[in-house]
């Protein structure tokens, strides 16, 4: 299995034209259009960035999640003193 990267993804249903690019490019069946409505399963997404990155309207975004294992992060692990941890 692969390795979370230790973030998730937010969306903005706001700025979101439910294109369907976001499901197209996830290779782990973390998000799913059903019914029109967009459905994420944040236990399958590993925050590898992929659907942020390929989103055409810019609705996607990571943010650091505290329920997945830290991220590595070199400088945080060297400000910290070997101790990281989220705020």
């Amino acid at each position: 299995m692969p390795a979370e990267s230790g973030y998730s993804v937010s969306h903005a249903p706001a700025l979101c034209s439910r294109c369907g690019t976001c499901e197209a490019v996830c290779h782990f069946g973390a998000v799913q259009f059903v019914n029109g409505s967009r459905d994420y399963d944040r236990s399958k997404c590993l925050g590898c960035d992929l659907c942020v990155e390929q989103c055409p309207d810019g609705a996607l975004s990571l943010y650091p999640d505290p329920d997945k294992s830290l991220p590595l992060d070199l400088e945080m692990l060297k400000t910290s003193g070997g101790k990281a941890r989220y705020n």
